[in-house]
Formats: C-alpha cells, sequence, structure tokens
C-alpha cells in the first residue's frame, strides 16, 4: 500500500454512500485509498470519541505506506484531538513528514500538522461528504497533480482578486494560511499558533451571521491585533447573512394588550426592525474596519469554501505574493 491516500474522521459521523462516491472517485484517479475503520464510528455526533479518533490519526501518521491523509468530512470534533496530539508529540517526536487534506472544521488539524510537524496541508474538498464528488473535473484534476508531483495546488495560480480598497498595496509576499475563521479563532487558545510573522491569512466560513462574523473578528483582534499580517483573502462565505428581528408596528399598539401577546407569541404582522443588510455588504463592511485600522490589504473573490462553486483546492502553508490584486505561487 505504498503512496496510499488514508482516510480517517476527525469530526463529526460521516455518510456513508457519500464516502463510497468519494472513494470512488479518488481509486478511478489511479489512487490506492485505504479508509480506517475509525471512519465508520459512530458517538453521539462523533465519529467515535476523543480517543479513538486520535488514535485512528495516529495509526495513519505512522503507517509508512500512507503518503496523503485525509479528512472524510468536516462538522465538528477537530479541536478535540490537539491534546492528545500534543501528548503523543512530547513523547514520540515529530513524525515523517506527509500531506494532510481537508477544510471547514479541519482546519484545527490542518494547522496543528503544519505548526508543529512541518507537514504540508492542502484546503480541499473532502471524500465523506458531497464536496469531493461535486468537485469540477480541472480543479479535481490539478488537485490529483498537485498530489502526484508533491507541488502545490496550481488552479489559483495568477488568479484576480477583488481589493476592498480601504488600504491597498502593489505587491504583498508572504506565507498563506488560515483556514475557516471560527475555527481558526478556537485555534488561538493553543498559546504560538498564531505567532508567526509575513503572513497572508485565507479565511472562509459557513452558516454564520454577519453579526457573528463580527464578532469572531473582534476576538481574533484582541488576541493578536493582527501582527505579523500582511494581507488578508477571503474566500467564500456561505449563508453568512443579516438575521433580523421582527417587531410591533405602532398601528398594532392601537389594539387590546390580550391580541397583542396572541400577535408576538404568533410573529404574524410584525415587521422587520431594520432594513437587511447584504451579506455581501456586511463583508465589506466588517473587513474594511480591519483593513483600515491595521494598514492590512484584504481581497475578495477567492473561489474556496463551502459553495458548489467553492469547492476547489488550494494549498496553505506556502509562500505567495499578490501583485496588482493577483494572487501568484
Amino acid at each position: 500500500m505504498n503512496k496510499s491516500i488514508g482516510i480517517f474522521a476527525p469530526s463529526s459521523v460521516v455518510p456513508l454512500h457519500e464516502l463510497d462516491l468519494g472513494v470512488k472517485r479518488l481509486q478511478e484517479s489511479g489512487f490506492p485509498v485505504f479508509v480506517h475503520e475509525q471512519t465508520y464510528k459512530k458517538k453521539g455526533f462523533f465519529a467515535g470519541s476523543h480517543q479513538e479518533r486520535s488514535e485512528a490519526f495516529i495509526d495513519l501518521v505512522t503507517y509508512p505506506g500512507i503518503r496523503w491523509i485525509w479528512a472524510a468530512r468536516g462538522g465538528y470534533g477537530s479541536y478535540h484531538l490537539i491534546p492528545y496530539l500534543e501528548k503523543w508529540t512530547k513523547k514520540n517526536g515529530i513524525p515523517p513528514k506527509k500531506t494532510y487534506l481537508g477544510f471547514s472544521d479541519s482546519t484545527a488539524l490542518m494547522e496543528f500538522v503544519r505548526k508543529r510537524w512541518n507537514w504540508k496541508i492542502i484546503h480541499a474538498p473532502m471524500p465523506g461528504g458531497d464536496s469531493l464528488s461535486l468537485m469540477k473535473k480541472k480543479s479535481f484534476s490539478d488537485l490529483c497533480n498537485s498530489l502526484r508531483k508533491g507541488i502545490p495546488v496550481q488552479t489559483f495560480n495568477h488568479k484576480k482578486l477583488k481589493p476592498l480598497h480601504s488600504f491597498s498595496a502593489p505587491l504583498v509576499k508572504g506565507k498563506l494560511i488560515g483556514g475557516n475563521l471560527t475555527v481558526w479563532n478556537t485555534l488561538l487558545s493553543f498559546s504560538d499558533f498564531h505567532k508567526s510573522s509575513s503572513n497572508l491569512l485565507f479565511f472562509e466560513d459557513v452558516g454564520e451571521s454577519l453579526s457573528r462574523i463580527d464578532r469572531v473578528l473582534f476576538e481574533i483582534e484582541a488576541k493578536t491585533q493582527f501582527k505579523g499580517i500582511k494581507g488578508i483573502i477571503l474566500g467564500g462565505f456561505l449563508n453568512c447573512n443579516d438575521p433580523i428581528a421582527s417587531v410591533l408596528s405602532e398601528s398594532l399598539l392601537k389594539k387590546e394588550f390580550p391580541e397583542i401577546q396572541k400577535i408576538l407569541i404568533s410573529k404574524k404582522k410584525l415587521k422587520p426592525l431594520r432594513s437587511q443588510v447584504s451579506s455581501l455588504r456586511g463583508l465589506k463592511e466588517i473587513f474594511s474596519r480591519i483593513s483600515d485600522q491595521y494598514q492590512i490589504p484584504i481581497w475578495m473573490g477567492l473561489p474556496v469554501g463551502h459553495g458548489v462553486s467553492e469547492f476547489n483546492a488550494i494549498s496553505l502553508g506556502i509562500p505567495v505574493f499578490v501583485k496588482k490584486n493577483i494572487l501568484e505561487f
């Protein structure tokens, strides 16, 4: 099983039919695939206990025939593995270098192996969801080529980005790091994950309200003041909308109080508290504040994330530069 892909489930329970489709696509592309037995486990909303998931990962880490380790899917749970891996590393040392692939919740493990073990990482669709099966042929081919040759994924080399224009710079160089915004913020609880300089941050997210995104950025700001950050590149922010409370209109106040109570319970005939902010406008306003305050250039438009059109792969932890808004490796 030399140069095989090893799959395990670091987070939530894995949908098996989707996993079969993802594995089949990889096999049809010429890759031997080993699915760890832990991938099929269930414990609450996790794919097995924290220890079982950690041990499965270590199995793949230490097995010499596995060259690439791929998270079956995201969800929630990777963060819980880090204390086990920290303890294992102190006892056993740095393992042989491999490549870890995943995204979303797997941001936690991706950053751990990049920072602690100096592994290669690829922000990529996962075989245990629908994202790998729905990758377009060109993007999937680029990813497979990257794995075979051991080079960065080339899909977005020379990609034109959209600047926020709050603060611009003709040339920005740095190491591209990041992943899911919410998970990245959680990672900052581990002391030194953010303590490195000359980085370009990549962020994407799904299902978080605009106010929640603003709160997460405020927390990152409080912890790091964006020290060492040369710029930020934004990927997809799927279903990151602006929920609005419904309130009584002035005309409803003329009704008797019992009737008003019924309206409040049913939520009918209420009006929105304010005008809704579009996702695009909200993201621009939220990140523009960071750009202005810290003099950091920020770009949008990298099609990487949770949306079907964003099921693409990109290498992280590698030097990149943005010249005249063009991303190059």
